[in-house]
């Protein structure tokens, strides 16, 4: 019987017990994994399902509030002949914990998350959506959840934004894309897909990934227009079982 799996890293963040769910969209499925996250006293369920799947109402009316986004997945191959060219004395650098501006790396981690379900949900403890990114954005730099972290560094000398890369195994994965606001919109955002292709070809990857949210339109349009095809798309609940103000006030 498929069951829903505890999640360490999340219930210690959050406060409260936190699960992940694969769901078919079979209605009975749906209820043996919401039984099963009640005995297990989860508060917050991640259920993940077919794009087409809606949640269904008799289900809704049992659960305290849930939420709804999809995660879209696209890829590319790398090009072979990516040349990481100035442009406007913007440059491309490595980034490390020790030659970064700590700060403006924890900036950029929440922009990358902005159209975030652990933003958007309104249910999400207030702030704890943005410091998971801030979380996020260090420990990539940091080479603990990436291997690899990429500046885009303005004539100011500020870092105008970043990308984070990890090896999977037998792709490249992006994880964090982000660019201050004053430089979106001038070209920039691809200066950084073409760092991460680079860092991919000459790692011997064939393909690159990277997810984002299908509510973020303008980054699904970014992606497209460089070379990516959809590869998949999921939809995401956040299945409440309980307020999480209740579970503080235990």
């Amino acid at each position: 019987m498929n069951r829903p799996i505890v999640l360490d890293w999340d219930t210690r963040h959050f406060g409260f017990r936190v699960a992940r769910a694969e769901w078919s969209g079979d209605p009975c499925e749906l209820n043996g994994l919401l039984d099963c996250a009640r005995v297990g006293e989860i508060t917050l369920l991640y259920l993940f399902s077919p794009p087409d799947k809606e949640f269904p109402e008799p289900a809704g009316q049992h659960c305290v509030s849930f939420y709804p986004s999809q995660r879209v997945d696209f890829e590319k191959r790398p090009l072979s002949s990516v040349v990481l060219h100035k442009l406007d004395q913007f440059k491309i650098v490595e980034l490390t914990w020790d030659n970064c501006d700590r700060e403006k790396v924890h900036q950029l981690g929440v922009i990358a998350g902005k159209y975030s379900r652990f933003i958007r949900d309104p249910l999400i403890p207030a702030g704890k959506g943005e410091e998971l990114f801030r979380i996020w954005a260090e420990e990539s730099v940091k080479r603990k959840l990436a291997d690899a972290a990429f500046g885009l560094i303005a004539p100011s000398r500020e870092l105008a934004g970043f990308v984070t890369l990890k090896r999977e195994l037998v792709v490249a994965r992006i994880g964090l894309l982000a660019l201050s606001g004053e430089y979106r919109g001038c070209g920039l955002g691809k200066r950084l897909i073409q760092a991460a292709e680079h860092w991919a070809y000459s790692s011997g990857y064939n393909a690159i990934r990277v997810a984002t949210q299908g509510e973020n339109e303008e980054a699904c349009s970014f992606y497209l227009r460089q070379g990516f095809g959809e590869i998949a798309r999921k939809k995401i609940y956040h299945v409440w079982l309980e307020s999480p103000g209740e579970v503080s006030n235990r």
